[in-house]
């Protein structure tokens, strides 16, 4: 199992070492592309040259959303009390930190790494298995690193946005990082049918955390080009670990999202 799993993150380094001389690093985005830097407020340039696919995958995933996962996560809001979500949030991004530490040592950051560590030893143990979050309160800092930046940090900096099945949002870059660490997920590690449900409740606790940010969609003239931006302005923030976390707007810092909700 451990040799499957090297080898599978051997082939997807090499195929997205292959992708990477592919997509437009430095080079000005296509005319193909919506010119939305503008609507970003960044330098983030939009390359979305599969637009129709991901139209049409944004509905299906929209429609889904609607149908199944938006009502079970107003359910969960109305029957879990605040202080219990804000405790299982803490708890799922605490188990994936090892994860983080691992990326930024990949990524050339040794210090960075033992403090996520540290992070997380404290908040297992002093946090009653990450319920609690004491090591925000010793001013320890939360990363959350993934495979899709640090191929960013190996030079796959601009990647086409891709739009996921069930997943949504993504980049082609994000997508082969989504894979690359799906083995490592302590909840893929833990190899029991129990793992299905905590996936099930992490993925409604975190849809519950944004549901107050509905409004700002039914507003927008195009919602499908709404979220794209969105994501690609936060994924640049978090790629290049940006300091002025102000220069984003209150839906886009999601470390406090949960604890506005109702």
């Amino acid at each position: 199992m451990k040799f499957q799993r090297l080898a599978c993150a051997l082939v997807l380094m090499w195929i997205s070492g292959q992708l990477v001389a592919q997509e437009p690093v430095n080079s000005p985005a296509p005319s193909s592309a919506p010119a939305d830097t503008a609507e970003l407020g960044t330098d983030v340039v939009i390359f979305d040259p599969w637009e129709r696919y991901n139209r049409g995958m944004h509905r299906f995933n929209r429609g889904l959303d609607k149908a199944l996962t938006k009502p079970l996560a107003k359910a969960y809001q109305k029957i879990t009390p605040r202080p219990l979500r804000t405790g299982i949030r803490n708890f799922f991004i605490n188990i994936f930190q090892p994860i983080s530490a691992l990326h930024l040592l990949l990524q050339g950051r040794p210090g960075a790494a033992g403090a996520t560590l540290g992070r997380f030893a404290i908040n297992l143990s002093l946090g009653l298995g990450g319920l609690f979050d004491p090591a925000s309160d010793a001013n320890i800092p939360l990363r959350r690193e993934d495979f899709g930046q640090t191929m960013a940090v190996w030079g796959w900096q601009r990647s086409r946005y891709f739009e996921l099945p069930l997943l949504g949002p993504s980049t082609l870059r994000d997508a082969f990082g989504f894979a690359g660490d799906y083995p490592l997920s302590p909840l893929q590690l833990a190899n029991t049918p129990e793992r299905y449900y905590v996936t099930g409740l992490n993925v409604i606790n975190l849809r519950a955390g944004f549901l107050d940010d509905e409004s700002l969609i039914k507003d927008s003239g195009d919602e499908y080009r709404l979220l794209r931006s969105a994501f690609l302005q936060k994924r640049d923030f978090d790629i290049h670990d940006r300091t002025a976390r102000d220069q984003l707007p209150d839906y886009l810092q999601d470390d406090g999202a949960l604890e506005e909700a109702p």
